[in-house]
């Protein structure tokens, strides 16, 4: 069926010729150029959509190259987020550590105070016995 109708322009333009019919060919080309007229519009709709598909395309690659990049970016962010984790957890066992030397060195401290006032109070009342 679609060869049959593939060849009914040809079947009808060699019956044209071979009548020699003068009075259908005005008719056939006022035809013709109505067929033809929106031929030539479907031609520029399927030319428009093709522009504004490739513009689409263009469109959408770009923003998947935003997106590539913006993967990128976070991916980054979140490695350095990693490391400043890392180093805040770092500092804060130094710094526990740190507060645990000082008030052992504080107690310490105490300590020591204490037997320097011991030892001062009795060498007072020492050195008051050795007075009286």
């Amino acid at each position: 069926m679609a060869v049959s109708l593939a060849l009914l322009p040809a079947i009808s333009l060699l019956l044209l010729f071979q009548c020699g019919s003068t009075a259908l060919t005005p008719q056939l080309d006022a035809q013709a150029a109505c067929t033809n007229r929106p031929d030539r519009q479907l031609i520029r709709e399927l030319e428009d959509a093709k522009l504004k598909v490739d513009r689409l395309e263009s469109i959408l690659e770009e923003s998947i190259q935003h997106l590539h990049v913006k993967i990128l970016s976070t991916g980054e962010s979140e490695k350095l987020i990693e490391e400043m984790s890392r180093d805040i957890d770092y500092l804060q066992s130094a710094l526990v550590s740190l507060k645990g030397d000082s008030s052992r060195e504080d107690e310490r401290l105490n300590v020591l105070e204490e037997e320097v006032w011991f030892s001062s109070v009795y060498c007072v009342s020492l050195f008051q016995c050795v007075l009286i």
